[in-house]
């Protein structure tokens, strides 16, 4: 059976695949949240009541970056795509243990899940309205993040950092 740290590890890993999905479909609620970032005003305070993120992203506001702009550059360069469009958690049958995330039916993976339970997580990930698929034709995204040019620029759930690994990419 699966162990209460497993159980907590799909939860934490659903969390956090469920951010992605709302960060992508709800454009208007997260260009609200980068503004408020941008003014300062993220409601985050430290003991003294300062807000943490207050005067941290001037380059941002001074080269005149609105809300949209920003996060519609976010969706494009870290998701490899488009507001609006739906995130997909692909199980990448050729990798043992991997599931790809990728918005849209055509885009390049821009994540990969490493996690023991991909049945169960992708059971998890159905019921919470994310569309789940199956890809036979690739092979390891885990395996190819060192690559120059790997698409992937978020990796969840591996366990694999416990056991060292030199991949300048992740780990910075």
């Amino acid at each position: 059976g699966k162990t209460a740290q497993d159980r907590e590890s799909l939860t934490d890993v659903q969390q956090i695949v469920s951010f992605f999905d709302s960060f992508l479909r709800q454009p208007q609620v997260w260009g609200q949240r980068i503004d408020q970032l941008l003014a300062g005003k993220a409601g985050l305070v430290d003991p003294h009541g300062h807000d943490l993120f207050q005067n941290l992203y001037p380059a941002l506001r001074e080269a005149g970056w609105k809300p949209a702009e920003l996060y519609q550059a976010i969706v494009a360069r870290v998701l490899h795509g488009q507001a609006g469009e739906t995130l997909r958690a692909v199980t990448l049958r050729s990798a043992s243990g991997e599931i790809g995330l990728r918005v849209g039916a055509d885009r390049p993976y821009f994540g990969v899940i490493n996690i023991g339970d991909v049945a169960g997580l992708m059971k998890l990930f159905a019921q919470g309205g994310i569309v789940c698929e199956e890809e036979n034709i690739s092979g390891s995204l885990f395996q190819g993040i060192p690559a120059a040019g790997s698409s992937i620029n978020v990796l969840i759930g591996s366990r694999k950092f416990m056991e060292g690994w030199d991949c300048y990419r992740v780990s910075s």
